[in-house]
């Protein structure tokens, strides 16, 4: 996984629009060319965006390499999606075929 894939990963476990992931930091735009590879982003505007957002610079980059999402951030947007009533969302959640027991405990 890369950076730009990373970043959209955990804007969505965050339930963030691109403009709230940003706001202030970089153009919604520029953003949007990150998340889509066509862009670089320099570490000093990825840790503002991180920090920003309350989002552990360490544990976003130790996540980075992983293939697929650890278990404790499934039940972070299983319970976001719950408890925001977005049942269309649950409903994607349980269509991607992830079962809990495959992911190990962090």
């Amino acid at each position: 996984m890369n950076i730009g894939e990373r970043l959209h990963q955990v804007r969505n476990l965050h339930g963030l629009t691109q403009e709230q992931m940003v706001a202030g930091i970089i153009s919604k735009s520029q953003y949007w060319r990150i998340e889509k590879e066509s862009n670089a982003i320099r570490a000093s505007s990825l840790i503002k965006i991180l920090n920003q957002n309350k989002i552990s610079v360490l544990k976003f980059f130790k996540d980075i390499d992983d293939s697929g999402i650890k278990r404790r951030e499934l039940q972070d947007l299983v319970t976001n999606a719950y408890f925001a009533r977005d049942y269309k969302k649950l409903g994607k959640i349980k269509h991607t075929n992830l079962v809990l027991d495959d992911y190990s405990t962090e």
